[in-house]
Parts: structure tokens; sequence; C-alpha cells
């Protein structure tokens, strides 16, 4: 029990460490920890296994907009392969979205994550 139980642990905490200390290309100054977390409010990091056994790493978040006068609740999933991570699926208010919507979702806690002073 207490060893599969934390073997299971260490599985999950290397899962969210390839995630949060993950780059891209948008911006190779900022990790996705720091863009998510400086773009979404009351955010949260969690790692499960789906049906087949693969492991997700999964954060959920709010973003506000005052032009719409909605939060809006955002999920998303990346799966991971070996030491790497991708999109596995993601929602916005429980509605699917496509590649591209989380594409620009990223750009945008990216470019977020610039416009705060980071010292």
């Amino acid at each position: 029990g207490g060893l599969v139980g934390y073997n299971k642990y260490q599985q999950g905490q290397t899962a969210l460490h390839i995630v949060q200390n993950g780059r891209s290309n948008i911006n190779t100054e900022c990790t996705y920890k720091q863009a998510f977390e400086s773009y979404l409010m009351d955010i949260s990091w969690c790692t499960y296994k789906n049906s087949e056994g693969k492991q997700i790493v999964n954060i959920t978040g709010e973003r506000y907009s005052v032009e719409k006068q909605h939060s809006y609740k955002y999920s998303i999933d990346y799966l991971i392969t070996g030491n790497t991570f991708k999109l596995y699926k993601a929602t916005m208010d429980g509605v699917e979205m496509n590649e591209v919507e989380v594409l620009m979702l990223t750009i945008k806690a990216m470019d977020s994550y610039d416009s705060v002073d980071n010292f």
C-alpha cells in the first residue's frame, strides 16, 4: 500500500513539474505556471490518470471579462508523454475548446506575464 501510493504521488509530482516548468515558443521568458498563474484567478493544478492509464495534468481557473461582465471558468488538461506534454482537452464554462482557442488563451496568458512587474 504505502510504497504504491508514494510512487503514484511521485509520478503525479513529476507530471506537474513537466507542465508547470514547461516553456513555449510564444514567450520563452516564462513557464506555463508563471503565465497561467498571472492570467487566471483561483487557479488549481492536479494530476490524474485517464481510462487508458495515461498521466494527465489539469489546470482550472477563472478569468473575468470586464467587457462581457462575466467570469469564464477554464479547465485545461495536458497529456504527459515522457518529459513532454501536449493538449489533451480543454473547456470554457463547460463547453469544449478547440486547439486554436486554447492556443489563443495560452498566448494571452504568456503575454499577461510580460505585462506585470516580475523582478
